[in-house]
Parts: structure tokens; C-alpha cells; sequence
């Protein structure tokens, strides 16, 4: 048994390698196919665009006889022109010398013709010559009634101006005689104005202070007149400092900033100083002190401007 069975596996592996042989002998054979069906496909297409090309040389055979042809019958044609000329320019030549003779006949009557045209026209122009003698005079007058009507019309617009001249000037007198109307009704307005309520020598700073803050309407009303500085009047150093320190202005913080807003200058000014400050016999001003857009600046004497 062990001898058959190792006969068995001697068959196998016979068997195997054949097989193996073949399948490599299989694989080869496939690969030669396909190189030749790839070398068939290849010689299809040759033959494929050979055929082509015999079809197009054919086409090209045809096309070489037609012109061929064609190349005869027009060098017939030009030879047969060119005797057709040649006649042709015989009779040309003789119809040329015909006409020749008969064309110096008529250059001579035209030349004659012509020295009677010429004198014709040395008339015609001595006659226009005095006619543009009298165009010139006639574009003269024209000329100087455009300068004369220029003139006048420049003597129209500088009377326009003149009285537009005129017409600002009147409103400059008004805005002028506003302007000191203005500043005396403020002035009044500030010194005068609500008389128990006005600021005198003997009210506390800080009460005098309180009546610049609360009664706008000045300041309010300054701006309304086209004013963009005012200059408020107080009789004391003293009331300067305390506007400037007590921060009394936040009681009426909006109607005050917006009045701020509409105004690009406010100055409070002091007339006079009080009998305790040490400075008043010598007649000394406080330094300007700013603070945002504003500026407070005491001073011995009173600023008033107005802007139109």
C-alpha cells in the first residue's frame, strides 16, 4: 500500500508539473495571440488608410487630368485672344491717327475760345474787385454795429451789477443796523432784564452763578438771531470761579449743551471785582480756562460780537 500511495504521489506531482507546464505554455500561447491580434488590428488599420490614400490618389490622378485639360484649352483660348488683340490694335491705331487729326482741329478753335474767355474774365474780375471793395465796406458798418451793440450790452450787465451792488449794500445796512440793535437789546437783556431776579453787587456768587445757569432763554434766543458767540455778563471774579467749579450747569445739562451746540463761543465776563479780591486795585484779569467747546475768561472789560 505505502508503495502504491508513494507511486500515487510520484503521478501527482508528475501530473502537477505538466500541468503547470501547460499553463505556462497557455499563457505564452495567449500572449502571442493577442501581440497578433494587436499586429492583425494594426495591418487593418494600415490597410484601412492605404486604402485611403489609393481612393485619394485616385481622386488626385482625376483632378491632374481635369487640369491638364483645362490647361490646354485655355492656352488655346490665349492664343486666340492674343490674334484677337493683335487685329484689334491694328484698329486701334487706325481709328487713333483719325481722331488725332480731328482732335487738333478742335484744340485750336478751343484755343481760341479760350483767349476770348480770358479776356472775359480779366472784365469779370476788375468788376469783382469793386465789388469786394464794397463788401469790406459793408462788413466794416456790420462790424462796428456788433462792437457798438456789444458795448451796449456790457453797459446792460454793469448796470445789473451795479444794482445787484446796490441791493447788497442795502442788505448789508440792515444786517449792520441789526447787528447793533442786537447787541444793545443784549446787553439790556443781560443787565436790565426781570429786575428783582437781576444779579447786583451784594448777591452771593453761587447765587449769581445759579441765575446764569437757569435762565437761558439769552442763550437760547442768541443763536435764533444768527449769533454763534455771545459774551455773558457778571459783576464778580468771584462768580467765574464758582460757574467754572460747582458744576451748577448739570441742572439743566440739555437745554445748556444744546445751547452749547448752536453757540461756538461763550465767554462770561466779569465788570468789576469784589472788594475782598486782592487783585482789584490793580486791575488784573483772570486767565482764560477751557474745557470741550468751551471758554470762560473773566475780564474787566465787556466783549460783545455778533456773527451774520
Amino acid at each position: 500500500m505505502l508503495e502504491e500511495l508513494e507511486g500515487m504521489k510520484d503521478s501527482l506531482r508528475l501530473e502537477k508539473e505538466k500541468l503547470a507546464e501547460l499553463t505556462c505554455n497557455w499563457e505564452k500561447l495567449k500572449s502571442l495571440i493577442k501581440e497578433k491580434d494587436d499586429a492583425l488590428q494594426t495591418a487593418s488599420k494600415f490597410q484601412a488608410e492605404l486604402r485611403v490614400q489609393k481612393e485619394e490618389l485616385t481622386v488626385d490622378e482625376e483632378n491632374l487630368k481635369r487640369l491638364e485639360n483645362e490647361k490646354f484649352h485655355l492656352e488655346q483660348e490665349i492664343i486666340r485672344i492674343e490674334k484677337k488683340n493683335s487685329d484689334e490694335i491694328g484698329n486701334l491705331e487706325r481709328n487713333f491717327e483719325q481722331e488725332r487729326g480731328t482732335y487738333k482741329l478742335r484744340v485750336s478753335e478751343l484755343e481760341k475760345k479760350l483767349e476770348i474767355s480770358r479776356q472775359d474774365l480779366a472784365t469779370v474780375e476788375s468788376t469783382l474787385s469793386v465789388k469786394n471793395v464794397e463788401l469790406e465796406m459793408k462788413e466794416d458798418i456790420d462790424r462796428k454795429n456788433e462792437q457798438s451793440a456789444s458795448l451796449l450790452k456790457k453797459q446792460g450787465a454793469q448796470l445789473l451789477e451795479l444794482e445787484a451792488l446796490y441791493k447788497e449794500e442795502q442788505i448789508l445796512r440792515k444786517r449792520y443796523f441789526n447787528t447793533i440793535e442786537g447787541t444793545t437789546k443784549v446787553k439790556w437783556w443781560e443787565l436790565s432784564r426781570k429786575g428783582s431776579r437781576a444779579v447786583t453787587p451784594t448777591t452771593s456768587f453761587y447765587a449769581e452763578c445759579w441765575v446764569i445757569v437757569e435762565d437761558l432763554e439769552a442763550m437760547e434766543w442768541a443763536p435764533r438771531q444768527g449769533w454763534v458767540k455771545i459774551w455773558i455778563k457778571s459783576d464778580s471774579t468771584s462768580t467765574v470761579q464758582a460757574f467754572w467749579e460747582s458744576g451748577c450747569t448739570m441742572v439743566h445739562d440739555s437745554r445748556w449743551l444744546q445751547a452749547m451746540e448752536d453757540l461756538s463761543h461763550v465767554v462770561i465776563t466779569s465788570t468789576w471785582r469784589e472788594v475782598g479780591d486782592r487783585d482789584a486795585n490793580h486791575g488784573v484779569t483772570l486767565g482764560p480756562r477751557s474745557h470741550g467747546n468751551f471758554c470762560w475768561e473773566a475780564s474787566i472789560f465787556i466783549k460783545w460780537r455778533t456773527t451774520i
